[in-house]
């Protein structure tokens, strides 16, 4: 395997939001058209990733931001981490309502019902592509229920941020539609990858969001898995079910045995190293009630 001399493009996005500074759209677009052509090879021969983000697109150059803002780099990119790949079956969408597969953040919505295809890579990459024009992600808040409802509700993110001529390229690949969602194909023919010279006067969000929990994003997740983002609305009666000493808030123990009753067959343990999740303090690992009360009736 070639070494990434540049590390995972998520650490790329950090450093420069760390340092008050945006992708050059020009390093975007080279990156995202090697991204795309990999899609559409993998696509044509019936290979899904299931879970495409920055941390999974590792960069074979060097990544000096300075370099890049000057226009000075290119990057080399290769998608790496296909332990949730699938063969796509055309006949059948991949999985079924307890095999949610992929990061949250970066899942279309369909995927939230198990039924992978090709178009949920792509809309992946429309995530990614807003990720590194705006500097955020499109659906952020502290609570993730929320951000998993933002993706399969009407709720569109804030595409007049992102430099015009991307933007109808990020929404065609974020249309929650899948059947109107553009495939790796179609990408080709889109006039940003004719664009020879860029806007340059991009501007840093002034809020990027909090830190989404470790235990906010493990739970949302597993209860994805067993539920389906359909039933999610339901969570304001589940917690009270699941709240076994009626104090407001689920520890693990109480999350344990609730995963169990729902049915969840993946190894929740999996499911947190597969989303490149670091350990909190215990003191943090609760949900409180106020979490669910978006979806009560």
């Amino acid at each position: 395997m070639d070494y990434a001399e540049g590390g995972d493009l998520a650490t790329a996005i950090r450093e420069c939001l760390d340092s008050e500074a945006m992708l050059p759209q020009s390093w975007v677009q080279e990156l995202s058209l090697q991204v795309v052509s990999a899609l559409d090879y993998m696509h044509s021969r019936g290979v899904i990733h299931c879970d495409l983000k920055p941390g999974n697109t590792m960069l074979l150059t060097p990544f000096i931001l300075g370099d890049a803002l000057a226009g000075a780099s290119k990057p080399h990119a290769l998608l790496v981490d296909f332990g949730l790949a699938e063969i796509f079956d055309e006949t059948a969408a991949v999985g079924g309502p307890a095999t949610v597969k992929g990061s949250p953040a970066y899942l279309s919505p369909e995927g939230f019902d198990g039924k992978l295809t090709q178009k949920s890579d792509t809309w992946a990459l429309g995530v990614m592509l807003y990720e590194m024009l705006v500097g955020t992600r499109p659906f952020r808040g502290t609570n993730n229920i929320f951000v998993l409802y933002c993706q399969v509700a009407n709720t569109e993110p804030g595409f007049d941020q992102i430099p015009e001529v991307p933007q109808s390229l990020v929404r065609a690949l974020m249309e929650k539609n899948p059947a109107s969602r553009w495939s790796a194909r179609q990408c080709f023919a889109h006039e940003w990858f004719k664009v020879q010279e860029f806007d340059t006067s991009l501007v840093v969000p002034n809020s990027l969001g909090q830190q989404v929990s470790y235990f906010h994003r493990a739970v949302t997740f597993c209860m994805a898995s067993a539920m389906g983002m359909k039933d999610l609305k339901e969570d304001y009666r589940l917690f009270k079910a699941l709240d076994a000493d009626k104090s407001g808030q689920l520890d693990q123990e109480e999350l344990k045995l609730g995963l169990a009753k729902l049915g969840v067959r993946q190894d929740p343990s999996w499911i947190m190293a597969a989303m490149d999740l670091d350990q909190e303090p215990d003191s943090l690992r609760l949900i409180r009630n106020e979490s669910f009360l978006f979806f009560s009736e």
